[in-house]
Formats: structure tokens, C-alpha cells, sequence
């Protein structure tokens, strides 16, 4: 038996919990000191599975979705119609 690939790991990650004053948003030049540090467990995702995470992403294919929904609508009537039709011969071979 294989193990399941998985596609991260939980692990413990550093974070600058830097306390910004009111109407001031954080920016990249933030200096974080020593105690605005925390350590927090966190999932992190593993870089092969960087391609699944970003085809989740991609805006909804409308055209694509319309297809799909086209094609399976189709068949689920043309089995409803061939179901009909085998029925209607069964009651015919029935009655002679």
C-alpha cells in the first residue's frame, strides 16, 4: 500500500504582529522588533502543488460550463426518449 500524497505540511512559522496606529496601514518598510514576534502553527503548501492550488484560481469558464451543461442535458433526454421507445415496443410485444 503507498501513502497518499500530500500536498503540505503543518509546521511552526514566525509572525510580525506589528500593531499599526489608526489610519495607518502596514507596508513593506515596517520594521518588526524582537517583541512584536509570535510563533503560530500553520498548514503550508508544498511547491508541486503550487500548479492545483493556482488551476483552482482561474476565473470560471462560463463558455466551457455552458458546454458541460449542454452535452448532459442532451443525454439525459435522449435516454428519457429511448427509454420511451423500448417501453412503447415492450407493451406492443405484450399485447401481440
Amino acid at each position: 500500500m503507498t501513502a497518499a500524497a500530500t500536498s503540505g505540511s503543518v509546521q511552526t512559522v514566525v509572525v510580525c504582529t506589528v500593531a499599526e496606529p489608526p489610519g495607518m496601514s502596514a507596508s513593506a518598510s515596517t520594521i518588526c522588533r524582537a517583541q512584536d514576534l509570535t510563533t503560530t502553527r500553520a498548514y503550508l503548501l508544498a511547491p508541486d502543488s503550487r500548479h492545483a492550488v493556482e488551476a483552482s484560481l482561474e476565473p470560471f469558464n462560463y463558455a466551457k460550463a455552458a458546454g458541460f451543461w449542454t452535452v448532459a442535458f442532451s443525454m439525459v433526454v435522449g435516454l428519457y426518449v429511448v427509454t420511451k421507445g423500448i417501453s412503447a415496443v415492450l407493451h406492443m410485444l405484450r399485447r401481440g
